[in-house]
Order: structure tokens, then sequence, then C-alpha cells
């Protein structure tokens, strides 16, 4: 099995943390739904960082690792990687990180910028990301 962006009969990819999924909408989900409870929508639990390890453990299956943009810049790499439901790490030294980057990126998820995406393309990702600051 291969995860992918693709979502099937599930409210989001397996391979990205968000609301938790119920059982029967992908078998490797209902796998998991059957061993960990707390990771599905009957339990109301939540699709978290745990629970997709256990797309590798439990159904043999890898999800695509984060894109990662050592030069940030003004944020198209994650921009476009939330458009297609692909986890992102961005790292920007530079002051336009906080100038341009983190308020693009932020507008982005929000569906509200589509500049540098494709026409119609918005967020497939919990629409949330950190800062973190040296």
């Amino acid at each position: 099995l291969a995860c992918s962006a693709s979502t099937g009969n599930c409210s989001h990819s397996m391979c990205d943390v968000g609301t938790p999924l119920l059982s029967g909408c992908n078998p490797c989900v209902t796998t998991i739904c059957q061993n960990h409870p707390e990771c599905c929508g009957a339990s109301g639990g939540t699709w978290d960082e745990a629970c997709i390890e256990y797309v590798q453990t439990d159904c043999n299956s890898n999800c695509p690792p984060p894109s990662f943009d050592p030069f940030l810049g003004s944020g198209t790499t994650a921009a476009v990687a939330s458009t297609m439901g692909r986890r992102w790490i961005g790292i920007e030294s530079g002051a336009h990180g906080e100038t341009l980057a983190v308020p693009r990126i932020t507008r982005v998820v929000r569906g509200e910028d589509e500049t540098g995406l494709r026409r119609g393309r918005r967020a497939r990702i919990l629409p949330s990301f950190g800062v973190y600051r040296a």
C-alpha cells in the first residue's frame, strides 16, 4: 500500500494530521480504528502523528516525507505543498520570513491567497503551522 494525498472516502489523507477519520473510509484506516480507537471519529479522538505512524506499522505503508525548503523566502514551496496535501518544513533566517512568508502562508491556509498557485487550488491540510525563532 502507498499513502498518498488522495483522500478516497476519508475526510483527509491518512498521511496528514487532522480530524479523526471514520472506520471504513479506507482499508488501512479500518485496521487502525480497530487497533487504536483513539485515532477514530467514533471514539471522539484525533488523527495525530501517532496515528500517522500506525499507517506504517499497522498497514505496512509509507507516507511521503514533508517537503523541505531551507530558504523559505516568500513561502511558495510551503503554499504549494499545502495545496497538495503535503506537510512541509521551511527555514528562513532573513526578516522577510516574518514580513512575507508567515503572512502569506497564513492567507494560503485560510484560502485567502492564491498567488503562485494554480487557480482554484486551496490548502488541503489542517490550517495551522508553527513559527520557531532561534
